[in-house]
């Protein structure tokens, strides 16, 4: 996934690359700029059991939980929470979104809805209490069977709730001796960075940095940590983004992705690219979201933590057959006869529409569209 040097996010991978470039027609499969995926649901999880709206923060999509309200939201800002716009981005890919509500527990193998094994990616937006031995356990057996995770920390003494922890403590106490990832704290280098930070990886098959949501030049860092990855604990760690003008090396890491047993995790030192400005309006909250190149950047490392997000079920198909495929990988799509079509961005706004049977995408930017042909949609990835 990574080329040479960067396949699977590090040495020893053993998964297969989830993207397969060929020409389909799909089949019960989704296509995505060329790559297609079988069928099922897939769900994404943020926790709020952790304190994350203490203080400052509001780190949720929605104060309503476990199901964000309204449940079908006519834009982003529908949700209240100051995470709301990342959430509504998998929203309009048709993956639902959940939040496990205060007083509940990180678990995993239980018979309920909000356990860890009925989800594929799981978002930890800098928790302010420490995990549990159980929670510990549950989140590393999520992730050895091929679970996903996105953890979001912040600046050394973010100790929101007075309780004696922050979220690079919280992460050093849980994952760095399994992960191989150490947060900065005190009386340790760049431990409350700010920046507008250009020293992201020179590898032109970084799936971080060129990823499905377009390529990342820029990143808006208002006070976070950095992190020191340990490869004899992990050799599977790469750093994406590093603080500026120092090397890309195993220290001074603004984000860092890796794997572990089947499941794939990414780590980024601070909880501000995530604001969208949009939460709870007695926070002092930014919107950091459209910052600099902020959500293309966490975009691009939810889906490679959890590629299978980029699977969706059609709606209405055509006798069991979308009446799609590509002609030129993510170019020009052919469908089996002229027809009416639409297609629209992540935000639901019509980028392209007409009547044919020849749909030429040259014109639109890299990033993730949907194609909806009466009652049957279609998620179009056009890579950069």
């Amino acid at each position: 996934m990574f080329g040479k040097d960067f396949a699977g996010c590090g040495a020893g991978a053993a998964r297969p690359a989830p993207f397969l470039k060929e020409t389909w027609w799909v089949t019960g499969l989704l296509i995505l700029a060329g790559w297609a995926f079988p069928l099922q649901a897939q769900r994404v999880l943020f926790d709020w059991t952790k304190n994350e709206t203490a203080g400052n923060s509001d780190w949720v999509v929605d104060h309503q939980a476990p199901l964000p309200t309204p449940q079908n939201p006519t834009g982003p800002d529908a949700w209240d929470g100051a995470l709301s716009h990342w959430g509504y981005t998998f929203d309009t890919l048709h993956i639902p979104v959940r939040t496990l509500p205060p007083g509940h527990t990180l678990h995993y193998g239980l018979s309920d809805t909000l356990d860890l094994s009925q989800y594929d990616l799981l978002i930890l937006p800098e928790p302010q209490n420490p995990l549990s031995s159980s929670e510990i356990s549950a989140v590393l057996t999520f992730l050895q069977n091929g679970g996903s995770m996105v953890f979001l920390a912040d600046h050394n003494s973010s100790d929101r709730d007075g309780d004696g922890w922050d979220s690079p403590r919280v992460w050093n106490a849980a994952f760095e001796s399994t992960l191989g990832v150490h947060c900065n704290i005190t009386g340790e280098r760049y431990n409350s960075y700010s920046a507008s930070i250009t020293n992201v990886s020179t590898n032109p098959l970084d799936p971080i940095i060129h990823g499905p949501y377009g390529d990342v030049t820029g990143v808006g860092y208002h006070a976070g940590t950095v992190m020191t990855l340990d490869r004899n604990v992990n050799p599977t760690l790469q750093g994406h983004v590093w603080v500026n003008n120092k090397p890309q090396a195993d220290t001074l890491v603004v984000v860092v992705c890796g794997e572990y047993g089947s499941g794939r995790f990414c780590v980024i030192g601070d909880s501000s690219p995530a604001d969208d400005g949009t939460g709870n309006p007695g926070d002092n909250l930014y919107d950091n979201w459209h910052e600099l190149d902020n959500s293309t950047l966490l975009l691009n490392m939810s889906f490679w933590a959890a590629p299978v997000l980029q699977r969706e079920e059609h709606t209405t198909p055509t006798h069991g057959r979308a009446p799609v495929r590509w002609i030129q990988p993510g170019e020009q799509l052919r469908l089996d006869r002229a027809r009416r079509y639409r297609i629209t961005n992540v935000l639901g706004q019509v980028v392209l529409q007409g009547r044919a049977q020849t749909i030429s995408l040259s014109s639109l930017p890299a990033g993730i569209y949907r194609l909806n042909i009466g009652k049957t949609v279609v998620t179009v990835l056009r890579g950069p």
